[in-house]
C-alpha cells in the first residue's frame, strides 16, 4: 500500500472514533423500564385516601414511611401534613410528566418545625404515573423519616 492510501485510511479511522467519542445517544425510558422502576419502588406504603364528608372526618394521620408512600390520585386528592419533628422536613412529591424531552422537576415543599401544610392538589398527568402496576398513584417521600412528622391522604 502506498503512504498516501494509508494515511487516508488513518484519517477515516479517528476520524469515526472522534464521533463515537463525542456523540452521545439519546436515551429514553420504555414502558419496560418504566414498569422496572414502579416496582423498584414497591418499597412504598400504599395509603389510603379518606373522603371528607358533609358531617365532618376525623382524618387519620400516620408517619410517613421511611421510604415514602403512594396513594391513588383522581386529581382532587391533597396532602395534609403535620411536623411535630424537631426540624424543618421536606416532603417530595414525584412528577411523571416530560415535556419536549424534559422532565417535569419533582415537588418539593419544607414544612418547618411545629407547623402544618395543605399541599395539592395534583394534577393526573402531572403526578399520576400513567401505566403498569401503579397507575394512577402518586409517590411522595420524605427528606427523612421522623415518627412526628405525619400526614393524612384527603380528597372531597
Amino acid at each position: 500500500m502506498n503512504k498516501h492510501l494509508m494515511g487516508t485510511i488513518g484519517l477515516f479511522i479517528l476520524c469515526i472514533m472522534a464521533v463515537f467519542l463525542v456523540w452521545t445517544p439519546t436515551i429514553t425510558a420504555t414502558d419496560v423500564d418504566r414498569e422496572w422502576y414502579q416496582e423498584s419502588i414497591g418499597a412504598q406504603q400504599a395509603q389510603s385516601v379518606e373522603t371528607i364528608i358533609l358531617t365532618g372526618l376525623t382524618a387519620a394521620y400516620t408517619a410517613v414511611h421511611t421510604d415514602g408512600v403512594r396513594f391513588s390520585n383522581d386529581g382532587g386528592t391533597f396532602l395534609h401534613v403535620t411536623n411535630d419533628s424537631g426540624a424543618t422536613m421536606t416532603v417530595t412529591v414525584a412528577t411523571q410528566l416530560t415535556v419536549e424531552g424534559l422532565a417535569v422537576e419533582d415537588l418539593e415543599v419544607a414544612v418547618a418545625t411545629g407547623a402544618e401544610k395543605f399541599i395539592g392538589p395534583f394534577p393526573t398527568t402531572t403526578f399520576n404515573v400513567q401505566s403498569g402496576t401503579y397507575i394512577n398513584y402518586v409517590y411522595v417521600t420524605p427528606s427523612s423519616y421522623d415518627a412526628d412528622f405525619k400526614m393524612a391522604i384527603l380528597t372531597f
